[in-house]
């Protein structure tokens, strides 16, 4: 669980790294909505194709370590094939879950283990909600 744009420690406001302090259960004892959306990760789609074996493959391995990379390619289907497949799609999904998925369920599972037990997790699926022409 890392986020790289938390506040500032030391103002005054914040103690600690806010992930620290939920973590070991500073928080208060309020409900809690946190969740994901679908196309969250968008924002990381390439333009340029990125080829599963000479780019995204080394990437995991690096990122996550050898065991858990050949994991997450199993899990999200990485194909390991000879010759060019372009994974930009695969590499938006992996990159959701694990930047906003992961921290959104790690967070709910801390809150429900400090004894917060009103836990509202949500995942907005469906751009059709927000077409007004269909109400």
């Amino acid at each position: 669980l890392f986020m790289p744009f938390t506040p500032t420690i030391g103002t005054g406001v914040f103690s600690k790294q806010p992930y620290l302090a939920f973590q070991s259960g500073e928080f208060l004892n309020i409900p809690i909505i946190i969740g994901t959306n679908r196309n969250e990760s968008d924002i990381v789609y390439v333009s340029t194709p990125i080829d599963c074996n000479v780019e995204y493959l080394p990437f995991l391995e690096v990122t996550y370590g050898d065991t858990n990379a050949h994991k997450i390619a199993q899990f999200y289907q990485v194909p390991q094939t000879i010759g060019f497949f372009d994974c930009r799609n695969i590499s938006v999904h992996v990159s959701k879950d694990s930047i906003f998925l992961c921290l959104s369920r790690n967070l709910t599972r801390n809150a429900v283990a400090y004894g917060i037990f009103v836990v509202v997790v949500f995942h907005f699926y469906c751009w059709s909600a927000l077409n007004f022409v269909l109400f």
